[in-house]
């Protein structure tokens, strides 16, 4: 079943590279969740009962199909969990200590045209609800789709593909910790 999403992933957008001519491609990878983390002035932060942080590691930016520049704003990512939108807070304490000054201005990072950028980084959705109040055991056992609100009719159309499309479950790290979640993964940040 979950293979038949991704091959109709796939010829939606072969369909959309047939219609837009400009077009931007995010891949990206859940890489787990957590609940807790010290936050960069020492001070133990809780994301709290009945939510949890999702973390996404963005692997590729690939505008090669593009002939104009993508401005990739890790702002206008979202998910849906339930009929909540949770979005990326790039001002949030903890996507300030995943990518640091990465995030202050916006877009974070323009991807010329027929060209890609490869592992940029990490980032947060900060308090994604979940119905359970253990929102570790909860959010690690559930599969979260990004989505990307394109904000202009200058901008390319933009596809996301989740790298890791049929894993159901990830790994939880000690203590819901966030920062050893990140320390955990092989690719470097950024």
């Amino acid at each position: 079943m979950k293979s038949v999403g991704r091959v109709a992933a796939l010829a939606a957008m072969t369909l959309l590279s047939g219609c837009v001519s400009n077009l931007a491609t995010i891949s990206y990878r859940q890489i787990g969740a957590c609940v807790a983390y010290t936050n960069n002035i020492g001070d133990a932060v809780s994301i709290g009962p009945h939510a949890a942080a999702v973390i996404f590691r963005i692997e590729n930016l690939d505008n090669t199909k593009s002939k104009i520049p993508f401005d990739f704003n890790p702002g206008l990512l979202y998910t849906n969990a339930g009929s909540t939108q949770v979005s990326v807070d790039v001002h949030g304490q903890l996507n300030t200590l995943l990518l640091g000054n990465q995030l202050t201005s916006e877009p974070a990072i323009t991807i010329p045209a027929g060209t890609a950028k490869s592992q940029w980084g990490y980032l947060a959705l900060e308090a994604v609800p979940t119905v359970s109040a253990d929102g570790l055991t909860e959010a690690s056992n559930t599969p979260y789709t990004l989505y990307y609100n394109t904000p202009a009719k200058n901008e390319p159309g933009v596809v996301l593909i989740k790298n890791d499309l049929t894993q159901t479950s990830w790994p939880k790290p000690a203590a819901g910790d966030c920062t050893a979640l990140i320390n955990s993964q092989s690719l470097p940040n950024g």
